[in-house]
């Protein structure tokens, strides 16, 4: 089915002229972009689900180039093992949103490339894009290029490509996570034409936490600090890998008065995810793997799953009123080494618009379930109001009905079922707004939720029923001041929840005081800051279960730590340049950073990195 559907779609696009609204270098009778002259360069990104939100590449801000790593940014800000590419839990709680069975492995999901991240473009001449930071030697660096060019027909292929690897600095903690996505698309006036190659990699070395106290080591000498490389750790030959791959094509067509429109997504995915420990039985070990531990053979746990998607969907627009209906099936094989487990999902689905060019618009979509799913559903609605002089005004509201994830439901571990359970389904629901102010610099948004009877990992790292219901509430606060050459940035998240099953932080924010000027008759333009970042835990603390990567409620409270960073940042054209020193505060404090229990952040690094972009 996907040979037949690509190739309907392509020779569609072959009989088209394609509709751009860049100012092309291509002229009639020219075969290379080589032999054209060159023109400025306009570069536009979208993605695949907000394909006519097309946004303009200015290559022109500092704003935060030098934040590398997934966990340091504010709306992925997560907590890690300690190691750059490690397990992560996002710190703000999300909603889930999923009617679809889910498997429930999402440790790496901060670092993952997916069809809805993965960038399409629609440009004049090609682009690249390189990027380079090194730390602390060869074996720990980060590297990523991206390139796009329009090809014969009208076709644009776009290449993303991104590798962490980190050694670490203490025992058996090595990463390697690689994300590769290809995209192909032709817009034309009655039919649009998109496809994509995904495949994402995460290999993980475990070592279970340290085995003594860090603290003993963390006098400022050196001396003290080498020591760490070799403090013991409980694991030593404990390893995970999750592998992903996902080919999709979608196809949108409409009528000549752009009125009726058809679309057609397909989409194959397969992967597997897998953790071994072949000497696991020492009673050190016992204590991390605890009933996950089935027997005396080792441990060894794999899950291979494939899973075909099919879409399709019908639209109707007219003057600002725009209608949708269509339906979903989704086919998902697992096979846990004991046995294969088959699903079939399927649900209708409906949305529809109401669009008001002075005002704003109003926006509701649903799905109700209908396959072995049924009982799910999902509705969503958003409210966007143009404010004049006050801003911008988004509101949201939320309900849905879904089920446990399937391993918090059925999990084997070295051919023996460990995890046996039948849960109810998860109700979730809420409601919130955010107001937007582009001359103050100001974004405040506020959410109040709850889901009822959600599953969590409890003392003993085993997925548990919760029952009644956990009621929340998230406000989040973004705000940039540049004053001459004196700038600060505040974000913070705050959440707070009537039980706290999660335990996940009450408060989250990123602070960044810096001066900016331009030099050498402005051609270079630099920075220097201090960042800061604040994590209250308010009495929380988590562990972690290398064994299916699940992070679970830890006896002891994670402590306060001041974290900071400084860095210079520097941009000549296309070029920019950072120099970072990692957990500055830890030249300070003589105190070690924890996120979670036994797995210690790193000490002070220093860090740089290098981005070059170039055309043709």
């Amino acid at each position: 089915m996907i040979p037949i559907t690509l190739s309907i779609g392509y020779h569609q696009l072959l009989s088209q002229q394609p509709r751009s609204t860049i100012p092309s270098s291509t002229y009639p009778g020219q075969q290379s972009q080589l032999e054209l002259p060159k023109v400025k360069p306009v570069i536009k990104t979208f993605k695949l689900d907000k394909r006519k939100n097309k946004t303009t590449l200015k290559d022109t801000s500092l704003n935060g180039f030098e934040i590398y790593a997934p966990h340091r940014q504010f709306d992925t800000g997560a907590l890690t093992l300690g190691n750059l590419g490690s397990s992560a839990i996002q710190i703000a709680f999300k909603e889930r949103n999923n009617i679809f069975t889910d498997i429930g492995y999402h440790q790496y999901d901060i670092y993952r490339l997916e069809q809805n991240t993965l960038p399409f473009y629609e440009l004049n001449r090609p682009y690249n894009e390189l990027y380079f930071s090194p730390q602390s030697g060869q074996q720990n660096f980060q590297v990523g290029a991206k390139f796009s060019r329009n090809l014969d027909d009208g076709m644009n292929i776009a290449i993303d490509y991104s590798r962490i690897k980190q050694e670490g600095f203490y025992r058996e903690q090595e990463t390697k996570a690689t994300r590769f996505g290809i995209s192909l698309n032709r817009i034309a006036d009655k039919h649009e034409f998109y496809f994509s190659f995904l495949a994402n990699n995460f290999n993980e070395l475990h070592n279970g936490g340290v085995t003594q106290d860090v603290d003993s080591l963390d006098m400022i000498s050196s001396i003290y600090r080498n020591q760490r490389s070799s403090i013991g750790t409980h694991l030593d030959n404990a390893s995970s890998r999750h592998q992903y791959f996902s080919y999709a094509a979608d196809n949108f067509w409409k009528n000549k008065s752009q009125n009726l429109g058809l679309h057609h997504h397909i989409r194959l995915e397969k992967g597997y995810y897998r953790f071994s420990d072949e000497d696991a039985g020492s009673e050190d070990e016992i204590s991390i793997y605890r009933s996950y531990l089935a027997n005396d053979r080792g441990l060894r746990v794999v899950n291979k799953f494939n899973r075909i998607s099919n879409d399709i969907d019908f639209s109707f627009t007219h003057k600002g009123i725009s209608l949708n209906i269509g339906a979903s099936y989704r086919y998902l094989m697992l096979d846990n080494s004991l046995d294969k487990n088959h699903m079939h999902d399927a649900s209708i689905n409906a949305s529809a618009g109401l669009s008001v060019r002075q005002f704003g618009k109003l926006k509701a979509d649903a799905r109700l379930a209908i396959g072995e799913n049924v009982g799910n559903f999902s509705l969503d609605a958003q409210l966007d109001l143009k404010l004049g002089a006050l801003g911008d005004f988004i509101g949201t509201f939320h309900s849905a009905r879904f089920d446990a994830f399937f391993i918090q439901e059925n999990f084997v571990v070295t051919a023996e079922r460990v995890i046996d359970n039948s849960f109810s389904k998860i109700n979730e629901l809420s409601a919130g707004g955010k107001l937007i102010i582009d001359k103050l610099n100001l974004e405040i948004s506020a959410k109040i939720g709850l889901q009822d009877n959600p599953v969590f990992y409890n003392f003993s790292a085993l997925p548990e029923q919760f029952d009644g219901s956990v009621n929340y509430a998230q406000i989040v606060t973004k705000h940039s001041l540049f004053w001459k050459f004196i700038g600060f940035d505040n974000e913070i998240l705050y959440q707070s929840f009537n039980d706290n099953i999660f335990q996940l932080p009450q408060l989250f924010s990123r602070h960044n005081l810096y001066l900016q000027n331009r030099f050498f008759k402005k051609k270079l333009k630099a920075r220097v800051g201090i960042m800061y970042y604040n994590i209250d835990y308010n009495g929380s603390g988590l562990s972690f279960m290398p064994v299916n990567g699940a992070f679970y409620p830890s006896p002891e409270e994670t402590g306060y730590y001041p974290e900071s960073e400084v860095y210079i940042t520097a941009q000549v054209k296309n070029f920019r340049l950072f120099f970072r020193y990692d957990n500055f505060s830890d030249l300070l404090l003589p105190e070690v950073n924890y996120q979670i229990q036994n797995y210690p952040q790193f000490d002070n690094r220093f860090r740089m990195g290098v981005r070059w972009i170039f055309f043709d």
